[in-house]
């Protein structure tokens, strides 16, 4: 896709709607119970899948054609990348402990932020 500003606001919205549907829909099989998961006060947006669609259709656009092998362990690593970068600004700026990828893996994991597995 072009990488105008356009294609890229309406990336940000759909990563966060569908970002928030997923993550709803994953809690309720888990929990068997349903949770307003939005990441704000109106609407049913989670920014954060935003940015991570964004981020990820920037930084891959230019391998749509390549591998696929090469597509999926690059976007392994953003992704990674990215949700460590996250976790790591949340406990530094807030004092925020959001997850805890390593429960039962701490050796794949990277600080008990993102889990390798």
């Amino acid at each position: 896709i072009s990488l105008d500003y356009f294609n890229i606001f309406w990336l940000f919205v759909v990563g966060c709607v569908v970002g928030l549907i997923i993550e709803t829909i994953y809690h309720f099989v888990l929990v068997h119970e349903y949770q307003d998961r939005a990441g704000l006060l109106w609407g049913p947006f989670s920014p954060i899948y935003g940015c991570g669609a964004v981020i990820l259709t920037v930084c891959l656009n230019r391998l749509w054609r390549k591998n696929p092998v090469l597509i999926f362990f690059a976007s392994a690593v953003i992704g990674g990348a990215f949700e460590f970068f996250v976790s790591s600004a949340g406990a530094r700026r807030a004092n925020i402990w959001c997850f805890g990828a390593c429960s039962g893996w701490r050796g794949l994991s990277s600080c008990c932020r993102t889990c390798c597995v």
